[in-house]
Protein backbone atom coordinates (compact mmCIF):
# COMPACT_ATOMS: atom_id res chain seq x y z
CA UNK A 1 0.00 0.00 0.00
CA UNK A 2 1.98 3.37 -1.60
CA UNK A 3 4.83 1.65 -0.05
CA UNK A 4 8.09 2.16 -2.87
CA UNK A 5 10.38 -0.81 -3.72
CA UNK A 6 13.16 0.94 -3.19
CA UNK A 7 14.63 4.18 -1.53
CA UNK A 8 16.51 4.83 -4.87
CA UNK A 9 13.32 4.88 -6.80
CA UNK A 10 11.42 6.71 -4.04
CA UNK A 11 14.24 9.07 -3.60
CA UNK A 12 14.66 9.99 -7.57
CA UNK A 13 10.62 10.09 -7.98
CA UNK A 14 10.49 12.82 -4.56
CA UNK A 15 12.62 14.86 -6.42
CA UNK A 16 10.24 14.48 -9.44
CA UNK A 17 7.99 15.84 -7.23
CA UNK A 18 9.70 18.38 -5.35
CA UNK A 19 10.57 19.76 -9.03
CA UNK A 20 6.93 20.55 -9.75
CA UNK A 21 6.17 22.32 -6.57
CA UNK A 22 5.88 26.37 -6.29
CA UNK A 23 9.19 27.82 -6.09
CA UNK A 24 8.53 29.44 -2.73
CA UNK A 25 7.87 26.00 -1.70
CA UNK A 26 11.15 24.26 -3.31
CA UNK A 27 12.58 27.49 -1.46
CA UNK A 28 11.18 26.80 2.06
CA UNK A 29 12.35 22.85 1.39
CA UNK A 30 16.12 24.12 1.27
CA UNK A 31 15.93 26.49 3.93
CA UNK A 32 14.44 23.84 6.14
CA UNK A 33 17.61 21.28 5.15
CA UNK A 34 20.30 24.19 5.43
CA UNK A 35 19.12 24.45 9.20
CA UNK A 36 18.85 20.48 9.34
CA UNK A 37 15.76 21.03 10.64
CA UNK A 38 13.02 17.92 9.55
CA UNK A 39 11.17 18.81 6.42
CA UNK A 40 7.91 17.68 8.69
CA UNK A 41 8.24 20.06 10.76
CA UNK A 42 6.31 22.05 8.53
CA UNK A 43 3.52 19.40 8.19
CA UNK A 44 0.86 17.49 10.48
CA UNK A 45 3.40 14.93 11.15
CA UNK A 46 4.35 16.89 14.32
CA UNK A 47 3.18 14.59 16.84
CA UNK A 48 4.87 11.58 15.54
CA UNK A 49 7.90 13.45 15.92
CA UNK A 50 8.15 14.75 19.26
CA UNK A 51 11.03 11.77 19.55
CA UNK A 52 12.54 11.34 16.16
CA UNK A 53 15.02 9.06 17.44
CA UNK A 54 13.89 6.58 15.14
CA UNK A 55 13.14 8.44 12.25
CA UNK A 56 16.47 10.11 12.15
CA UNK A 57 18.04 6.32 12.87
CA UNK A 58 15.91 5.08 9.80
CA UNK A 59 16.05 8.52 7.47
CA UNK A 60 18.17 11.16 8.67
CA UNK A 61 16.89 14.71 9.18
CA UNK A 62 14.61 14.68 6.28
CA UNK A 63 13.53 12.34 3.33
CA UNK A 64 14.83 14.31 0.55
CA UNK A 65 18.32 13.31 1.57
CA UNK A 66 18.29 10.09 2.88
CA UNK A 67 21.90 9.29 5.20
CA UNK A 68 20.02 7.09 7.78
CA UNK A 69 20.20 2.93 7.47
CA UNK A 70 17.40 2.63 4.50
CA UNK A 71 19.75 4.60 2.33
CA UNK A 72 20.32 1.59 0.01
CA UNK A 73 17.08 -0.49 1.12
CA UNK A 74 15.22 -1.96 -1.43
CA UNK A 75 13.20 -5.39 -1.92
CA UNK A 76 13.81 -5.68 -5.53
CA UNK A 77 15.70 -8.66 -5.58
CA UNK A 78 13.54 -10.52 -3.24
CA UNK A 79 10.25 -9.74 -4.88
CA UNK A 80 10.14 -12.59 -7.84
CA UNK A 81 10.56 -14.58 -4.34
CA UNK A 82 6.53 -13.89 -3.35
CA UNK A 83 4.30 -16.44 -4.53
CA UNK A 84 1.29 -15.33 -2.90
CA UNK A 85 -1.62 -13.42 -3.86
CA UNK A 86 -0.41 -9.94 -3.73
CA UNK A 87 -2.99 -6.20 -3.64
CA UNK A 88 -0.69 -3.37 -4.67
CA UNK A 89 -2.31 -0.13 -4.22
CA UNK A 90 -1.07 3.39 -4.96
CA UNK A 91 -2.84 6.79 -5.69
CA UNK A 92 -3.11 8.72 -8.79
CA UNK A 93 -1.44 11.56 -6.95
CA UNK A 94 0.45 9.35 -4.59
CA UNK A 95 4.15 10.22 -3.30
CA UNK A 96 4.60 7.05 -3.91
CA UNK A 97 3.91 7.18 -7.59
CA UNK A 98 3.93 4.36 -10.50
CA UNK A 99 8.11 4.91 -10.66
CA UNK A 100 7.92 3.65 -7.08
CA UNK A 101 5.49 1.02 -7.07
CA UNK A 102 5.90 -0.49 -10.71
CA UNK A 103 8.60 -3.61 -9.57
CA UNK A 104 6.17 -4.95 -7.31
CA UNK A 105 3.92 -5.64 -10.63
CA UNK A 106 6.72 -6.44 -12.86
CA UNK A 107 8.13 -8.80 -10.44
CA UNK A 108 5.49 -10.36 -8.36
CA UNK A 109 4.35 -13.45 -10.04
CA UNK A 110 0.66 -12.98 -9.03
CA UNK A 111 -0.21 -9.26 -8.58
CA UNK A 112 -3.61 -6.63 -8.95
CA UNK A 113 -2.71 -3.30 -9.20
CA UNK A 114 -5.28 -0.79 -8.15
CA UNK A 115 -4.56 3.08 -8.59
CA UNK A 116 -7.23 4.74 -6.44
CA UNK A 117 -7.94 7.90 -8.64
CA UNK A 118 -9.18 10.54 -6.08
CA UNK A 119 -6.00 9.57 -3.67
CA UNK A 120 -2.81 10.48 -2.72
CA UNK A 121 -0.78 8.63 -0.18
CA UNK A 122 -3.61 7.08 2.15
CA UNK A 123 -6.50 5.57 0.28
CA UNK A 124 -7.82 4.38 2.72
CA UNK A 125 -8.73 7.38 3.96
CA UNK A 126 -9.09 9.33 1.08
CA UNK A 127 -11.30 6.58 -0.98
CA UNK A 128 -12.81 4.49 1.75
CA UNK A 129 -15.26 2.51 0.29
CA UNK A 130 -13.40 1.91 -2.67
CA UNK A 131 -10.99 0.83 -1.17
CA UNK A 132 -12.28 -1.76 1.40
CA UNK A 133 -14.64 -2.92 -1.61
CA UNK A 134 -11.55 -3.51 -3.62
CA UNK A 135 -9.73 -5.07 -0.31
CA UNK A 136 -12.68 -7.23 0.14
CA UNK A 137 -13.31 -8.32 -3.45
CA UNK A 138 -9.49 -9.08 -3.26
CA UNK A 139 -10.07 -11.48 -0.36
CA UNK A 140 -12.41 -13.50 -1.58
CA UNK A 141 -10.99 -14.06 -4.76
CA UNK A 142 -10.14 -17.46 -5.20
CA UNK A 143 -7.52 -16.61 -7.62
Amino acid sequence: MSAPASLDLWMANQSVLRSNLPQEIQEALLRCEKEVRDIYALSTFVAAMSDPTVYHTMYGPNRFNVTGTLKTWSIIDDLPKINVPTLLTNGATDEASDSCVSPYFKLIPRVKWVDFAKSSHMAHFEEPEKFYSVLGSFLIDDD
